[in-house]
């Protein structure tokens, strides 16, 4: 799928990229950053755009990484989301867990290089070593947390799954238990019929040889009549 192809509204979401890419929020102007990117794709949903795949099928390496970077909540020491100050200059962006992993001496010293390099019109500015020790870290864990919930909501609709299937079978089951009993009660339904059916003939000969025996009795009454 074509990039533009990911996005119901590929105009708007044009209209927004350059906002944002030529705003001073997040970045100089002119210039690309991940918070631009982050503020961009919010901005796009904020006015109505959408996505014709799934998060995970529409996203490129880039924008894992940018999906990942906003889970990870990054932000300067002090905790805010803006890392552009009144005079233009900027302070480190750093995940919430690494500023947790470093002392208030080790966040000035990364803060303070960010700072005073901004001065100088750099946007990027490398971490001193532990503020970059403690961001691998940080990324590491936000990535197997990830991994976690991921596995955890393949285990749910595998769960799901299997309770659809025994639910299943359990009612084929039973429908063929009562076509069982149905077919075993007709069956029993016939044989009766068939012994009450026998009885009513043995009665029905009972009776035939009763009318014989009442013939044979009144055979003298005739001959008397005869006889007078």
């Amino acid at each position: 799928m074509a990039p533009k192809d990911k996005y119901t509204d590929p105009k708007l979401r044009d209209e927004v990229k350059e906002e944002i890419h030529q705003g001073d929020k997040g970045g100089k102007p002119g210039q690309w950053s991940a918070r631009k990117a982050q503020m961009m794709a919010a901005e796009y949903k904020k006015r109505g755009g959408s996505y014709n795949t799934s998060k995970e099928e529409g996203q490129s390496e880039t924008q894992k990484h940018l999906d990942q970077w906003t889970k990870e909540d990054w932000q300067t020491k002090e905790g805010s989301g803006t890392a552009k100050k009144e005079n233009g200059t900027r302070k480190r962006y750093l995940p919430k867990q690494a500023w947790e992993q470093m002392s208030d001496e080790e966040k000035e010293e990364t803060d303070n290089k960010k700072v005073n390099e901004s001065k100088k019109g750099k946007q990027f500015v490398g971490n001193t070593s532990k503020a970059k020790s403690a961001r691998k870290d940080a990324s590491r864990d936000a990535r197997e947390a990830q991994d976690e919930s991921q596995q955890g909501s393949a285990d749910d609709a595998d769960a799901k799954g299997h309770k659809h299937n025994t639910r299943a079978r359990q009612t084929r089951s039973s429908d063929r238990k009562k076509n069982t009993s149905g077919d075993k009660s007709e069956t029993e339904d016939k044989n009766n019929g068939g012994k009450k059916q026998s009885a009513g003939e043995k009665r029905s000969a009972g009776q035939s040889k009763e009318p014989n025996k009442k013939t044979k009795n009144q055979q003298p009454d005739e001959v008397d009549d005869d006889e007078d």
